[in-house]
């Protein structure tokens, strides 16, 4: 698998689309989700670029960490998308750029 630290678009759900109600900031540590995988993993952003926190409806570009990346059982590269969620709430979509 790729290694863990990666920079990827991140497009945060708007709050009256059924997304978070506050922002979030650097720190922060959703699940991450991958299309194909029959697990989630955990996910923590390093770096809001250009900003210090995302709210909802915000697009953007952070820098991020998969905490355990062989749990997904599915690869991770430049291009895949994914989703973050909070239990079972979709809060945000984005594509891995590329790994750092």
């Amino acid at each position: 698998m790729a290694d863990r630290l990666f920079r990827a678009t991140l497009d945060v759900i708007p709050t009256e689309q059924g997304g978070r109600k506050t922002p979030f900031l650097a720190g922060y540590r959703p699940q991450f989700y991958v299309a194909g995988s029959e697990h989630c993993t955990s996910f923590m952003i390093q770096k809001i670029e250009g900003a210090d926190k995302m709210v909802p409806g915000e697009s953007g570009t952070v820098e991020a960490f998969l905490l355990f990346p062989d749990a997904l059982g599915v690869p991770v590269t430049a291009g895949t998308a994914f989703e973050l969620r909070e239990g079972h709430t979709v809060i945000a979509r984005g594509v891995i750029q590329n790994f750092v």
